[in-house]
């Protein structure tokens, strides 16, 4: 193993105990993917993948074939009950096996107020599919500021979702090839994404795309019992 790696385990091994006394029990940790010193430190130190962060070069970009019959358009700012009708797509995947993910009613309430504003924030693009003048899906593009996870002359996108009725049906193939030309006629040469690992839908369907991962989000999760259950508890007696 290289040297580095070990540095890395030593440096973790300092800065969580400061973490831990000061009632931090939920370490995250950003991984880039170009050396893989960093990964497999973090990996041996129980750190485990929770999310994944990709681009996808324009120019390698595939358009997909057998769409779905879906009307593209752009949202306006009569679309804030459209998009809160979808701003459950993602919590609903993200909720059920295998991610589990908890939705307290109040997370559920913001996520909804999120989305319905959207449509009031001028830097942000949204797609709707739509059929029959019903929903299907969306797409949400937004500029971002360059640094070492965001490229020069790239644009993030930000969230996206289809209904889980019209999954496998091309709706977000069709979405995806209007947002490629979209971007592409704008001068943009990279799009960003991020997904959940365990959430089977984005992490088949975006590197389908084209997304290529960059970098991880890690995370260790430590038994906050050991805030008292150590040896520096005098009433834990050998």
């Amino acid at each position: 193993m290289d040297q580095s790696s070990e540095l890395i385990r030593e440096l973790y091994t300092k800065v969580s105990v400061v973490w831990l006394e000061h009632g931090y029990f939920s370490h995250h940790t950003f991984v880039p993917l170009g050396n893989q010193v960093y990964y497999e430190a973090f990996q041996r130190l129980s750190f485990f993948t929770d999310h994944v962060y990709g681009i996808m070069n324009m120019e390698d970009y595939k358009a997909f074939e057998n769409l779905s019959d879906a009307e593209i358009r752009f949202a306006n700012k009569n679309d804030s009950e459209i998009m809160g009708n979808m701003s459950s797509i993602i919590l609903s995947c993200l909720n059920s096996a295998p991610t589990f993910l908890p939705v307290k009613p109040e997370l559920v309430m913001n996520i909804n107020a999120g989305y319905k504003s959207l449509v009031e924030d001028n830097d942000s693009m949204i797609l709707i599919a739509e059929k029959d003048m019903k929903e299907l899906g969306f797409q949400v593009y937004e500029p971002i500021t360059p640094d070492l996870m965001a490229p020069d002359n790239g644009v993030e996108l930000h969230i996206a979702g289809t209904h889980h009725s019209q999954r496998g049906r091309g709706v977000g193939k069709k979405l995806m090839n209007e947002g490629y030309r979209i971007m592409k006629e704008k001068g943009y040469s990279s799009i960003i994404a991020d997904w959940k690992i365990t959430n089977l839908g984005g992490s088949n369907f975006w590197p389908k795309c084209g997304f290529k991962p960059i970098a991880y989000r890690m995370v260790r999760n430590i038994d906050n019992n050991i805030a008292w259950a150590n040896f520096n508890n005098p009433s834990i007696i050998l």
